[in-house]
């Protein structure tokens, strides 16, 4: 099918590019994950969660990445931590189900950090 458009004024833009949040603290609450496995073969959970309780930023989507790191690595309480705040098992050993993680609010500062390639 053939049809006339007129893209005069139409800003082109990158497909899925989008304005940042302004940096802020905002509160979040988890909406999905996906399970994987980091390059290391460390446990990973990509947590999406939107902003709430914003007139402004409200639904805005945001990923967080919570990474399982063997107890020696000096970043390893960074998920202990994240569990803790959004109210989930994390003391001793446990089983993690990011099931249980929707729906589950938290408050989150947002940065903004240029990329240079």
């Amino acid at each position: 099918m053939t049809f006339e458009y007129d893209s005069t004024g139409v800003e082109v833009r990158s497909p899925g590019s989008f304005d940042p949040l302004p940096e802020n603290f905002y509160d979040l609450q988890i909406t999905d994950h996906k399970e994987q496995l980091t390059r290391n073969g460390d446990q990973m959970v990509n947590a999406t969660a939107e902003v709430v309780d914003s007139l402004e930023f409200n639904g805005r989507k945001l990923w967080h990445n919570v990474v399982f790191l063997p107890k020696d690595h000096k970043a390893a309480g960074i998920a202990i931590h994240f569990l803790k705040t959004i109210g989930e098992p994390w003391e001793g050993k446990f089983s993690v189900d990011p099931n249980h993680w929707i729906g589950k609010r938290f408050r989150g500062k947002v940065g903004i950090e240029q990329y240079t390639a």
